[in-house]
């Protein structure tokens, strides 16, 4: 029986959480109905948690002070942890297009709140369906379009 994994909660300095408590997103059922399996999260996020078992954070910075990225993983850990006193564990260095984890290996990836972010779509869809089973399932969350009054007017 495979070992069962999930997204790693590191506890952080809570000195620098935000004044007015933590905010956590409540968990998303449908990710739930549809994530079965083992699978990987892009870019996970304490305060957007998912809560799916058998998943990995898969992120293009790392938590080694030695890591080129280290800076952006150091930024986005402070982030996390003044969303809500938590930040997520990296569990495999990878960006979105370039995953290291064997071809047909993961039975979902994960996107929330990434897409919006990759500079070239096709070659992360390709990777994601590299890495995906046979009948995996791509599960994305979206910014909603008009969330920010400052979104509504910017070119897409």
């Amino acid at each position: 029986m495979e070992e069962e994994v999930a997204i790693r909660l590191i506890e952080g300095d809570i000195s620098k959480m935000r004044s007015d408590g933590p905010i956590v997103f409540k968990e998303m059922p449908l990710a739930h109905q549809y994530c079965l399996g083992s699978g990987i999260e892009l870019g996970a996020a304490a305060h957007n948690p998912f809560g799916l078992k058998n998943c990995i954070n898969v992120a293009p910075w790392s938590d080694a002070p030695d890591h080129i990225d280290y800076k952006d993983f150091a930024f986005y850990s402070v982030e996390q942890i003044m969303m809500c006193g938590k930040y997520v564990a990296v569990d495999v260095v990878g960006e979105a297009h370039a995953i290291s984890l064997p071809d047909a290996s993961q039975e979902y990836v994960l996107s929330s709140h990434v897409i919006e972010h990759l500079p070239n779509l096709i070659a992360a869809f390709t990777e994601w369906n590299r890495v995906l089973k046979s009948g995996g399932i791509v599960f994305m969350v979206f910014p909603k379009r008009d969330a920010l009054p400052s979104d509504r007017t910017r070119p897409i």
